[in-house]
């Protein structure tokens, strides 16, 4: 900020959640000077006040001179309603203190340059006049606000005061801040951070299957046979993506079950790589089998049942 008062560039700032002010509404008092207000708060009281203001109501003039409303900022966490409330006069007037539950509505708009979407506090905006529109403060303004043909919009040109609710620009921020927490509200992918994934489609690779493995250097083998011919040497697992050392399904050796000589009836050569007995590996009877299917059993009926971790039915073991 230093470096852009510096530059005497012109910005405005929001305040963080925790540095937001404290704001009580005072009534009670007459029409006073507010600096006299905020030496007797903090010198008098000792209290962390940061600003006090006057409100202007549209009724000024049927309001009585002892129903002046005064809102005071003091800091976050320095006092409560309750430390507030023990103090009962000001300027030896009796008082009563209030919370303040936020000014008129619709959106905000700052009293210093007019525009839109911050507050006075923050704006290092040069200062137009929401009557006239020139470049000073409001107040500073000699111009009527009612039927003074000097009466023009910062915002949007017409003859008309900057702070009128009828002002089109006013109606097309309204619109735009509406739609903004729509968006937000509803997630659209247009406003999830980049670091976000977007949400599971059936338009989206999400939804696809995973591509399949790549093949490790210098191992080669035919894949289409592999394809046509089931991997016998393992369950649990298609032939697509493995990337096993092929073993065959009738004497069990390093080679397809396509490319073997030997007989799988009756065959001396005949061994299943499983369970190391003498039959195919795709033998209905063999103990490996039977052994998986158990466990594949076993993991499904957990798994339904959501058993916890110290189940009285272990896992049945694999024979190595």
């Amino acid at each position: 900020m230093n470096f852009l008062d510096h530059q005497k560039a012109e910005y405005y700032t929001h305040d963080l959640k925790e540095e937001r002010p404290f704001k009580v509404i005072i009534r009670g008092l007459p029409l006073l000077d507010t600096n006299d207000l905020v030496d007797e708060l903090k010198v008098k009281h000792k209290l962390d006040v940061l600003e006090v203001h006057r409100i202007k109501r549209r009724n000024e003039e049927s309001i009585s001179y002892h129903q002046q409303l005064y809102l005071a900022h003091f800091k976050r966490g320095t006092c409560s309603m309750a430390k507030l409330e023990a103090i009962r006069a000001l300027h030896s007037i009796i008082i009563r203190w209030e919370p303040y539950r936020g000014g008129r509505k619709g959106p905000t708009q700052c009293l210093r340059c007019q525009g839109f979407g911050h507050g006075t506090r923050n704006c290092h905006i040069q200062p137009r006049c929401a009557v006239c529109a020139q470049m000073h403060l409001t107040d500073e303004c000699n111009s009527s606000n009612v039927g003074d043909p000097a009466v023009k919009c910062i915002n949007c040109g017409n003859n008309h005061s900057a702070g009128d609710k009828e002002c089109l620009q006013r109606a097309k921020y309204i619109e735009v801040r509406k739609w903004a927490s729509e968006r937000t509200k509803k997630s659209q992918l247009t406003s999830r951070p980049s670091s976000m994934p977007p949400p599971a489609s059936r338009n989206t690779a999400w939804s696809r299957k995973t591509p399949k493995p790549p093949i490790p250097a210098g191992f080669e083998y035919n894949l289409a046979q592999r394809l046509a011919n089931a991997q016998a040497s393992g369950f649990g697992h298609g032939t697509r993506n493995c990337h096993i050392q092929p073993r065959c399904a009738v004497c069990a050796q390093m080679h397809l079950t396509d490319e073997c000589n030997s007989s799988n009836v009756g065959g001396t050569a005949v061994k299943c790589i499983n369970c190391g007995n003498n039959h195919s590996a795709r033998d209905k009877e063999c103990p490996q089998r039977a052994q998986y299917i158990e466990v594949r059993k076993w993991a499904s009926e957990r798994t339904k049942k959501s058993q916890p971790t110290s189940r009285k039915n272990p896992a049945p073991a694999l024979n190595s």
